[in-house]
């Protein structure tokens, strides 16, 4: 196994980990459905009074069997290590009511262990299946994007609170999910993180498309000669976070394996679709400041 591959599989495997003890110390104890399969698996528990991992595991399964029928063995594989460890991990982790009584703390941390462990899931490239997976159905089938697809299901899953008579559930849920958003979101694409990303690639139309499209950031190309090809190559630059950087590389690579890509750290960005900066003096200062310099 490559030195990549290990660090991928430990990191997805660290992520799988947490992401059981988030839910089995905090979500499954509370009884309420913070979204993913773990969250329709424990409305269905007070419901039919199931088991909670069973669910989890034929749900994540069937889901496996339906998405490979619909989309092939390539997402299937990424997601199989996953879907197989985070209910074995519920299995094997006591169940325990760490937060007690406390169903706003439960859903606070369970939430930021959530996002902590998504992080961990996300950089790995895979992911613990479930209802990660029916998106890209969606997407091939109803050209709905993935983030869109995410989101249908989550408030699915959420909802689903509903059928239990628990109404205030559903903002305990809501909780929860932006708690799990802001966390994965300050450790991917917090302290302003950014990478600006060089790609060189025959298939240059596909990859323009997909950053546009899919990823919905903007591109530069740059005109360039190789060296020692002798040809015009042009140069597709995005700047984008680190959570868009594993998406577009992933996705390059299975349209070209020779394609040409080199990252840079950028410490600051500023225009359309990042921050946007904004004068710290007056401009009558700044006059004043530029004629006292010219002096």
């Amino acid at each position: 196994m490559k030195k990549s591959q290990l660090k991928s599989l430990s990191e997805l495997v660290l992520g799988t980990f947490i992401l059981a003890l988030s839910v089995n110390y905090f979500i499954i104890p509370s009884g309420i459905s913070a979204g993913g399969a773990t969250g329709i698996a424990t409305v269905l528990a007070q419901i039919f009074d199931w088991d909670v991992v069973i669910i989890v595991w034929t749900i994540n399964i069937s889901l496996l069997l339906i998405t490979g029928i619909f989309i092939g063995k390539d997402v299937v594989m990424k997601s199989i290590v996953g879907s197989i460890l985070f209910p074995l991990f519920l299995t094997i982790l006591p169940r325990y009511s760490a937060a007690g009584d406390d169903v706003l703390l439960a859903m606070i941390i369970g939430g930021m262990l959530t996002g902590v462990a998504s992080y961990f899931i996300f950089t790995s490239g895979g992911s613990t299946g479930g209802t990660s997976l029916p998106p890209f159905i969606l997407r091939k089938y109803f050209n709905i994007p993935l983030v869109t697809g995410l989101t249908i299901f989550d408030t699915i899953s959420v909802g689903a609170n509903i059928l239990t008579g628990n109404i205030p559930a559903i903002f305990y849920g809501m909780i929860a999910i932006l708690m799990t958003k802001l966390v994965a979101d300050y450790l991917e694409v917090g302290i302003k993180r950014r990478k600006a990303l060089y790609i060189i690639s025959e298939v240059e139309a596909d990859i323009l498309t997909y950053i546009h499209e899919e990823i919905g950031r903007g591109t530069t190309k740059i005109e360039a000669y190789g060296g020692f090809s002798s040809q015009n190559r042009p140069i597709i630059l995005t700047i984008v976070s680190i959570r868009e950087l594993h998406l577009i590389r992933e996705k390059v690579l299975m349209l070209d394996e020779k394609a040409f890509l080199f990252i840079a750290s950028v410490s600051e960005v500023h225009g359309e679709g990042f921050t946007r900066m904004r004068a710290v003096r007056p401009l009558k200062e700044l006059e004043t400041l530029e004629a006292m310099h010219n002096i």
